[in-house]
């Protein structure tokens, strides 16, 4: 069940966060916006319930979190998993650009994700965040810039060119979508913020 509903999550998060002017159709729009939240409560509320398990096993004292929160760097989910090394040993490009075409299909971009995180969070948080948003935008360089460079990176290797006769795994797609769900309802603001910690560690 999650696979289809994350096919269709993905499908109308297609442009939710795209800059646009007003038209005529607003109502119709704010009644998609309405279909696309609902979908996206479901999603986020199942995939919470996947991993309630393990997160009651964090720790809630302040050092004890911080401790364990570090620890994921080293045995996480995915941490050192052996696809990484297969990656850099023995992977074909074409087996590459497979594995990027899935990877960037999930990009929600991090730096907009980051935007939508901070907003009313406490001082300490914002400035924390505020530091990463600067380093996802070259810190002020164009060229440095994170989003721009994944783009470049897919023109580079003719990533769109798979969009023809390659299908998505569903997986991809649901990084995407709930990394953008996090971030756009405030009610999973410290998820959010907790999803982001975990994707930079």
């Amino acid at each position: 069940m999650i696979p289809a509903l994350h096919q269709q999550l993905a499908a109308k998060n297609a442009d939710r966060l795209t800059a646009r002017l007003p038209g005529a159709a607003w109502l119709d729009e704010l009644a998609e916006e309405h279909e696309l939240r609902v979908l996206e409560g479901q999603v986020i509320e199942l995939e919470r319930a996947e991993v309630r398990e393990r997160a009651a096993t964090a720790p809630t004292d302040p050092d004890g979190f911080i401790a364990w929160f570090d620890e994921l760097e080293r045995t996480g989910p995915g941490q050192y998993d052996p696809l990484f090394r297969w990656l850099e040993t023995e992977a074909t490009l074409q087996q590459m650009r497979w594995f990027l075409y899935q990877e960037l299909a999930g990009e929600a971009g991090f730096d907009d994700l980051v935007a939508l995180t901070q907003l009313k969070l406490a001082a300490r948080p914002k400035l924390e965040l505020a530091r990463n948003y600067w380093d996802e935008m070259g810190r002020g360089n164009e060229a440095g810039m994170h989003g721009p460079m994944l783009s470049r990176l897919a023109a580079e290797l003719s990533l769109s060119e798979l969009s023809r006769n390659t299908q998505l795994v569903w997986e991809s797609l649901a990084l995407g979508n709930i990394m953008i769900g996090l971030a756009a309802n405030r009610r999973y603001a410290y998820h959010s913020l907790g999803a982001l910690g975990a994707i930079e560690l």
